[in-house]
């Protein structure tokens, strides 16, 4: 176990974390220089429980934080986003970390089938404002606008395999917060502009069609959102003016609008609620400015909270 600086050996020791011999600390004998590039080496000389070396040298990159990102256990986070069997944050100093299930590279470290239990920094040293986990992907929005997804190719912009660090999303767009859902992703710009990508097969993107966009697309109907949240088959978001409007899949009520008809624009949520918070799952729940949530959509499981198990097609 080596940690090198531009090839150069760092001076330090490995030592094992715990009495089974399964996991080992590397210590420097000095800090570690913030924001210079390291690689973490592992060679075959490491064997695993039944005595196999590891076929090859493996070399993982990374970009040293300073001494207010403490990372790890130590972290102050200022966002969280809970995946599926993971999760992903944003330090208060704009480090990006994730952690937990990671065999489609949707933490975006760059170790592919890897499940680490603590905080592990997102690989290219980009300095996150916002990121949302989704299912086998994620994707955030850099301090400077751009917008990068990785893991599995469910809403990527190009790659149709797994990419396990962040690759850009295509276009010359500002996003100032990005939504992750079950198979498309969406963002809103600095100029309140609405985009979605990924499928639509129900008209999630929100463009008026049905068509897999690989790149970001314009939403319909040119309203101006102050936040978007991509659930499994729709996307819902809430306007200037305080409004919901929910487009695409809508076979339990969950586009909120007294109907179970697919809607490929935005269409207004019923009722006269003034929302300031959305999240889009299967179902799909609401804040209004006065504190109060609402619900809509399936409710076999009582998900919406109202004592009952109704499906409903209107906030409730």
């Amino acid at each position: 176990v080596r940690v090198l600086l531009g090839g150069s050996p760092v001076g330090g020791a490995p030592g094992f974390a715990d009495a089974e011999h399964l996991a080992v600390t590397f210590t420097p004998d000095e800090p570690l220089v913030a924001g210079a590039d390291y690689a973490l080496v592992l060679t075959p000389a490491i064997r695993d429980v039944d005595g196999d070396a590891l076929t090859d040298e493996l070399r993982v990159e990374f970009t040293a934080v300073a001494a207010d990102e403490p990372g790890a256990t130590g972290a102050i986070f200022e966002e969280i986003s809970a995946g599926f069997l993971y999760t992903c944050g944003v330090t208060r100093t704009n480090g990006g970390y994730c952690w937990g299930n990671n065999w489609n590279g949707q933490l975006g470290t760059g170790w592919p089938n890897s499940t680490p239990w603590l905080p592990v920094a997102i690989a290219g040293g980009h300095g996150f404002v916002q990121v949302d986990a989704s299912k086998e992907y994620t994707c955030g929005a850099d301090t400077a606008g751009f917008a990068w997804c990785w893991g599995s190719n469910a809403g990527l912009p190009t790659d149709p395999n797994a990419a396990h660090t962040p690759i850009p999303v295509d276009g010359d767009l500002n996003f100032v917060k990005i939504s992750a859902g079950g198979g498309h992703a969406c963002g809103i710009t600095r100029e309140n502009a609405a985009y979605c990508w990924g499928h639509n097969d129900y008209g999630q993107l929100g463009d008026g069609t049905t068509t897999y966009a690989p790149t970001p697309t314009p939403v319909a109907g040119g309203l101006s959102f102050t936040a978007l949240s991509a659930g499994g088959s729709h996307t819902c978001g809430i306007t200037t003016d305080g409004f919901a409007y929910c487009w695409g899949w809508n076979g339990v009520g969950q586009l909120g609008d007294g109907t179970t008809d697919d809607r490929l624009t935005p269409t207004r949520v019923a009722g006269d609620q003034d929302f300031t918070q959305l999240s889009a799952g299967v179902s799909t729940c609401g804040i209004t400015a006065d504190g109060v949530a609402y619900c809509w959509g399936p409710n076999a499981h009582g998900q919406l909270g109202d004592g009952t198990t109704e499906d409903r097609l209107t906030p409730t």
